[in-house]
């Protein structure tokens, strides 16, 4: 089904257990790929979203979902990212930095040599660094996700699921 967006691709279809073809024409384009799954309130004080993967857009989707929790009274969060196998090492620091208060290190990077060493830290204040925050992880979590739910439990936040 690749092609350049917005050539067209005749799709054929047959059914298990059915005789009949079905025809489709489809316009090839270009398939958004969201990291935030879901964010819903689960009751009135709890909001939870879920982050399946750290791309170039994440923090920005993640501020949106939480700021529309918190419109809608968001007082607790359940941030979940159990199977997300990570990405941008810039998004898990941004996020991280969200739930994290004052100037702590968040992560930091060793090269194998020492001017290719990197630390980062928690930088900008948040209307998040203070809601109370489960992080839910699992054996598919890795690597940002890792950096995330490590660097929070760190920063003093300390309940990991």
């Amino acid at each position: 089904l690749r092609g350049k967006a917005g050539s067209e691709v005749k799709l054929t279809i047959i059914r298990s257990g059915s005789s009949q073809q079905l025809d489709f024409n489809i316009v090839r384009d270009k398939i958004p790929l969201y990291s935030v799954d879901t964010h819903i309130m689960i009751d009135e004080n709890t909001g939870y979203v879920s982050v399946s993967r750290f791309s170039e857009t994440t923090y920005d989707e993640l501020t949106q979902a939480l700021d529309d929790l918190n419109s809608k009274g968001m007082t607790q969060l359940i941030l979940d990212l159990r199977g997300n196998p990570g990405g941008y090492l810039n998004q898990a620091v941004k996020i991280s930095d969200l739930f994290i208060s004052g100037k702590k290190k968040i992560v930091y990077t060793e090269g194998r040599r020492k001017e290719f060493d990197e630390e980062y830290f928690a930088s900008e204040p948040s209307k998040f660094e203070n809601i109370p925050l489960i992080i839910l992880i699992n054996k598919g979590s890795a690597s940002a996700s890792e950096i995330v739910s490590g660097a929070v439990q760190d920063g003093g936040r300390r309940l990991i699921a």
